[in-house]
């Protein structure tokens, strides 16, 4: 009786499995979501002021992304300029293209801290990287 019991359980869990239950979920790339300027280190020197640390982007699912960015020019008030354009995940890890740059970038443990890299410059592009090709420059930015 025990035995009929137990292969009646067994059999009602193989039946009540779907096909969706063993596909895994798909992954959600780890760019997506709102994330507020920390940084701009430049040789271990952060050149960005509280202006600055109010810029933001907001990376979609569809492959775009929206922003405001914060400008501090030399004797004039904080500036804000919007920002739209697209993103592009290269290969599944680090490599990504943002705004027509290429740019690496390493996510913290729990995805919280996005630290990005340039790797290549387009020096005619007016983008959001514009600028941004130094060796020793790291854009942090922080998930909100």
């Amino acid at each position: 009786m025990k035995r009929t019991i137990l292969l009646f359980f067994a059999i009602a869990g193989i039946i009540s499995c779907t096909e969706n239950d063993t596909i895994p979920k798909t992954q959600v790339d780890p760019i997506i979501g709102t994330w507020q300027l920390e940084s701009v280190i430049i040789d271990g020197v952060n050149v960005i002021g509280e202006c600055e640390m109010k810029s933001t982007l907001k990376f979609n699912q569809d492959g775009t992304f929206t922003g405001v960015s914060y400008i501090t020019e030399s004797g004039k008030p904080c500036d804000e300029e919007d920002e739209n354009s697209t993103w592009k995940n290269n290969n599944g890890e680090t490599n990504y293209t943002i705004d027509g740059y290429i740019v690496e970038i390493t996510f913290s443990k729990n995805n919280t801290i996005a630290a990005i890299r340039v790797t290549k410059d387009n020096p005619d592009h007016e983008g959001l990287f514009k600028g941004s090709l130094d060796s020793d420059k790291t854009i942090t930015y922080k998930r909100k």
